[in-house]
């Protein structure tokens, strides 16, 4: 092959490549906007949820069942009207966590994990079901009726070990109030290193310590505190460490520790 015919070759191999590689990029795009549409036509929208939960056969034992925490309204400092919607929301991260379990495992029982769509659908998986695990946690270590941490508590003590007192734990976690965006603040045990440490979670999945165990979890969404406080988060914080239930994060530690 002369030099012209070896250019006109390699100039042929580079349009057929680069043709290839658009086609696969128009693929993997309509394979994630497929996901996309298949997420959305199915889940219950992040805003709210129905008021039951679903039925669903094929998932058995492992259906996640939303909890009552009607017991908490008429909390001092948060309006039932609050309270209701943040049940409702809750709710949907329930549903979206069963309908996303459902729709991988009929995938995978049809052969068609390696499709793109089942890798999107487990990664929203994750994030739905840390919604609804961190508002369970959330709900659960808040009380009406307010029950202090005891002095002589191995809670207690191992605050003032790492922190010095409890009055500078508790600053640090109003100052991480301030810190900008939609997430959780979460007091953690790293039962490894054995220390405690308050760490931000962004959303409801950017920045979990591996390892570590949820102690106390507080709700920095804005659909925590708006309808209340609008964007006036020292108020809502006031009322939520007025209102913990000390006895359940004490508890927590206990297990965790031992």
């Amino acid at each position: 092959m002369n030099k012209f015919g070896l250019f006109i070759a390699t100039v042929l191999l580079l349009f057929l490549g680069i043709h290839a590689i658009r086609q696969w990029h128009a693929s993997s795009r309509a394979s994630v906007g497929t996901a996309k549409t298949l997420a959305s036509d199915t889940l219950t929208p992040s805003s709210g949820g129905d008021d039951k939960t679903i039925k669903n056969d094929t998932l058995g034992d492992r259906m996640y069942v939303a909890k009552n925490f009607t017991h908490l309204l008429g909390i001092p400092g948060l309006s039932n009207q609050l309270l209701e919607n943040h049940f409702k929301l809750y709710q949907g991260y329930v549903d979206n966590t069963n309908k996303l379990l459902e729709l991988t495992k009929n995938m995978l029982e049809h052969g068609e994990a390696a499709k793109p769509e089942f890798c999107e659908l487990k990664r929203r998986l994750g994030w739905e079901f840390n919604g609804m695990r961190l508002h369970e946690l959330y709900f659960e270590n808040l009380s009406i009726v307010p029950h202090a941490l005891s002095q002589d508590s191995a809670l207690m003590r191992k605050i003032e070990q790492d922190y010095g007192t409890f009055s500078a734990m508790d600053r640090e976690v109003r100052a991480m109030a301030k810190i900008r965006g939609i997430g959780w603040i979460v007091l953690y045990y790293d039962s490894i290193a054995q220390k405690l440490m308050n760490m931000w979670i962004g959303e409801h999945n950017e920045g979990h310590p591996a390892g570590c165990t949820p102690l106390l979890v507080i709700d920095l969404w804005e659909h925590a505190y708006m309808t209340d406080y609008g964007i006036k988060r020292d108020g809502y914080m006031d009322v939520i460490m007025r209102s913990i239930a000390w006895d359940v994060v004490e508890k927590r530690f206990e297990k965790t520790s031992k």
